[in-house]
């Protein structure tokens, strides 16, 4: 039980810890859910030490990758970016949360009832959801027209990031396009289209309307954009699915592609509804993606000369490469963030982890049984992708780091038991075959009395 309400409440727990920093003045409470996930953690492993018969809690290799990746982030971007004993807190915070991940997903009540845990997580998204737009809506004075809640983080309760509650409602959007996409097959259902098949008329009703209109109130073009392709990953054949992941991993790499990309946005605008919705009669504003595109231009000459930094990063992004007229204290996407906060290792080691997770999903989405469970996962992984290229998406104590994290530890684990069942199932066969042999062999010959 309490492992179950460590899951649902983790995600609320994000807000309200924003909540209560904001409101007595001490960023400490934003970890929160650092306090949540460690209680589920030392739940789960005292309970594998006092409980004999239960599975080991050891991660396997790629949880060990994303371990390393963890480690490597806290110890180089933390101490630098926050002053005094708040780094040293922070340093083993993103393990522990990938730990607490991967223990929840091995427990035992998990473990034998896999769509709990599927159940349990986006129910806590969704509960995570509400608690960050009612403070949102609060914040904008309940005002309910396009753009109302956009930028309020600073005024807002329970909001650190005009990035988080758009990229919930893209995730909560995604999942239940899948739940009301999904029919009953013939074929066995996984974890993941057992919940959504159950919950379709409520992901219907309720949860699909209000993720579009927070989407809609919000009226940020990225996370629409991501919204889309993600609801499109759910509803492509299945044939489809890997070459359309494929393709959409070029997306953080928007700053080397902008300069192809700005006559291509031009010539949309050409028509009337498309300059309103896209460009908002802004045409430089949109071709410069909201003046991201000169801060682009200046980090990639900057890293284009090579210095020892690039190995280990500067600890966030230098300031004279961001706007003075803007609040900036990053670079408006994920790749080169990333190397800005713990150097060019550090990325290669989270495209290594992304490709890793994505072509494992990408091939079980092709299984009849791990279809709906895999592209859920690959639909979060792509929001994520979209989200990189014009935001931090691998940056600090976030919520989209962290669901970047939680979507890699799940995917590990899914490929973990897959793999181990089908390993079993073949055993088996080599048995059940090495058993017939011998029975042949016993048996004795005919016409012999």
């Amino acid at each position: 039980m309490l492992i179950r309400m460590a899951v649902v409440l983790y995600f609320p727990s994000f807000f309200v810890g924003v909540g209560l920093s904001k409101v007595l003045g001490s960023d400490m409470l934003r970890g929160v859910p650092l306090a949540v996930a460690g209680v589920g953690l030392l739940y789960a492993l005292g309970r594998a030490i006092l409980r004999p018969g239960v599975r080991s809690l050891g991660p396997s290799r790629p949880v060990r990758l994303i371990l390393l990746y963890t480690v490597v982030y806290g110890i180089l971007y933390f101490p630098r970016a926050y002053p005094g004993l708040n780094s040293l807190g922070l340093v083993p915070s993103l393990t522990i949360h990938v730990l607490f991940w991967h223990a929840a997903y091995w427990s035992p009540l998990y473990r034998r009832y896999r769509d709990r845990f599927f159940g349990d997580l986006f129910t806590g998204l969704f509960a995570g959801f509400l608690v960050g737009l009612v403070g949102a809506l609060d914040g904008a004075g309940w005002r309910l027209r396009p753009g109302a809640l956009h930028n309020l983080s600073e005024v807002a309760p329970f909001v650190r990031s005009d990035l988080d509650i758009p990229l919930l409602a893209a995730v909560l959007a995604v999942a239940a396009t899948a739940a009301i996409a999904h029919g009953p097959r013939s074929a066995p259902l996984g974890a993941v289209e057992r919940v959504l098949w159950r919950s379709r008329h409520v992901a219907g009703a309720f949860v699909l309307p209000a993720a579009l209109f927070a989407l809609y109130l919000y009226g940020r073009r990225v996370p629409i954009a991501a919204t889309l392709a993600g609801m499109g990953l759910v509803l492509l054949p299945a044939r489809f699915v890997q070459l359309a992941v494929a393709a959409l991993l070029a997306a953080p790499l928007a700053p080397l592609l902008w300069s192809r990309l700005v006559p291509v946005l031009i010539a949309i605008t050409q028509n009337p509804v498309a300059n309103a919705i896209l460009a908002r009669n802004d045409l430089r504003e949109y071709v410069t993606a909201s003046n991201r595109m000169a801060t682009w231009l200046d980090s990639l000459d900057f890293l284009s000369v090579p210095t020892p930094q690039h190995l280990y990063g500067f600890g966030g992004a230098p300031e004279h490469l961001l706007p003075v007229d803007l609040p900036w204290d990053h670079v408006h996407n994920g790749p080169l963030q990333a190397i800005f906060d713990a150097g060019i290792p550090f990325l290669l080691l989270a495209t290594f982890l992304l490709i890793q997770a994505v072509s494992r999903l990408g091939a079980m989405s092709l299984d009849p049984e791990q279809s709906g469970t895999a592209r859920v996962l690959l639909a979060m992984m792509v929001i994520w992708l979209v989200e990189s290229a014009v935001e931090p998406a691998l940056r600090g104590y976030s919520i989209v780091h962290l669901l970047f994290l939680l979507t890699l530890t799940t995917a590990a684990g899914l490929y973990y038991e897959t793999k181990t069942a089908d390993a079993n199932l073949r055993s088996t066969y080599r048995d059940a075959a090495s058993l017939r042999a011998s029975s042949a062999d016993l048996a004795p010959a005919e016409g012999i009395t």
